[in-house]
C-alpha cells in the first residue's frame, strides 16, 4: 500500500509518540516484468535461435520447450537469446520464456511469454521433368524427410529465376509431382521446388531444390 519499489527499508518510530511499542511489517513485492516478445531470429532444419525482449531490472531468463505434456528447461541465461538444437526438420515446437530477479539468493519470476513455431523443412530433391506435346511440363521430386505441409514449384525462362513465368503450391507431404500447363512449345524452361510448413496460417519455407 506504500507503493515501495524492491529493496531494503528501515522504519523509525518516535519514542515520544503513542506509536511506541507497536510492531510494524513492511512487505515489498519483488515483481518482474514479462518479456513482451518471443520470436525466432535464426531458423534451421534442426535448430532454432530464439530471442526475446529485455526486461528492465531482470537478473536473467528461463527458456522452456514443451515435451509431451510438460515443459522442460532448455536455457537459464542472462542473455536475451538462446539456441535450441537436436530438433526435427519441419516440426512444430512450443516454447515459453520468463524473466526472473534474484534477491538474497531467491528467484522471483515473471509470467510466461509463449511461442508456437517450427523448424525449417528439409531441402527437396527434384528427380525428373517430363514434357508433353500439349504444352505441359510435369515436375517430380522425392518425398522430403522430416515434416512438411506441402511444396512450392517455380518455372522460369532463365536459370537464375529472374523471369519466373509460373508458380504454384501443392499440399501434402506425399504429393510428389505437379503438371504445369500453357508453356510455349520449343522454349527452354527451368524448374525448382521447395517444401513448406504452415504454422498459424504462415508458411515457412525450406531451401530450394536443385534446378
Amino acid at each position: 500500500t506504500l507503493g515501495l519499489s524492491s529493496g531494503t527499508y528501515f522504519i523509525c518510530v518516535d519514542s515520544n509518540s503513542d506509536a511506541s511499542g507497536l510492531a510494524y511489517n513492511v512487505k515489498v513485492n519483488y515483481s518482474v516484468g514479462t518479456p513482451s516478445t518471443l520470436k525466432v531470429s535464426t531458423r534451421n532444419n534442426t535448430s532454432l535461435k530464439l530471442s526475446w525482449s529485455k526486461v528492465s531490472g531482470a537478473s536473467g531468463y528461463q527458456l522452456q520447450q514443451l515435451s509431451g505434456d510438460t515443459y522442460k528447461t532448455k536455457a537459464t541465461t542472462s542473455s536475451t537469446s538462446a539456441t535450441v538444437s537436436n530438433l526435427l526438420a519441419g516440426k512444430n515446437y512450443k516454447f515459453r520464456v520468463r524473466a526472473y530477479k534474484t534477491v538474497n539468493g531467491k528467484k522471483y519470476y515473471s509470467s510466461w511469454k509463449y511461442l508456437l513455431t517450427c523448424t525449417k523443412p528439409k531441402t527437396v530433391t527434384l528427380s525428373s521433368l517430363t514434357t508433353y506435346s500439349t504444352h505441359k511440363i510435369k515436375a517430380s521430386w522425392k518425398k522430403v524427410g522430416g515434416y512438411a505441409s506441402g511444396y512450392q514449384i517455380y518455372w522460369a525462362k532463365d536459370k537464375s529465376f529472374k523471369n519466373v513465368v509460373a508458380k504454384t503450391t501443392v499440399s501434402g507431404q506425399n504429393t510428389l509431382s505437379y503438371t504445369g500447363k500453357g508453356f510455349t512449345k520449343g522454349r527452354r524452361y527451368y524448374v525448382k521446388v521447395r517444401a513448406y510448413k504452415i504454422v498459424n496460417g504462415t508458411k515457412y519455407y525450406g531451401s530450394w531444390s536443385n534446378v
